[in-house]
């Protein structure tokens, strides 16, 4: 899974790395921001439909962490992969903890 592009496939306005995931979660960095392109955080549907592409059961279980163009590390928060709302990574310290002993 590391380094899965989606822009590989497709041509898109917006571009991430996957580089970690667990049994409920994935953790995902934006490029795009930093490359001229549009962010994450303007696609998260897009973004969680890429996933839910790459691999059909994905979204089912996992929750969704990335780290966005500012360095900060928040989670797209979704029901069976249709984007319901953004949450601080802050406000779920154990995970964001689970998530920075395997990505450090």
């Amino acid at each position: 899974m590391r380094n899965y592009n989606p822009s590989s496939k497709k041509t898109r306005t917006y571009d991430f790395d996957a580089l970690a995931y667990d049994d409920d979660w994935i953790y995902i960095e934006d490029i795009g921001g930093n490359a001229g392109l549009s962010t994450v955080t303007n696609h998260r549907q897009e973004v969680l439909n890429d996933l839910a592409e790459f691999r059909d059961d994905w979204l089912a279980t996992r929750r969704v962490f990335y780290k966005d163009t500012d360095g900060e590390i928040d989670e797209i928060v979704h029901e069976n992969g249709r984007f319901v709302a953004f949450r601080s990574g802050r406000q779920s310290p154990d995970m964001l903890a689970r998530i920075r002993e395997v990505i450090i």
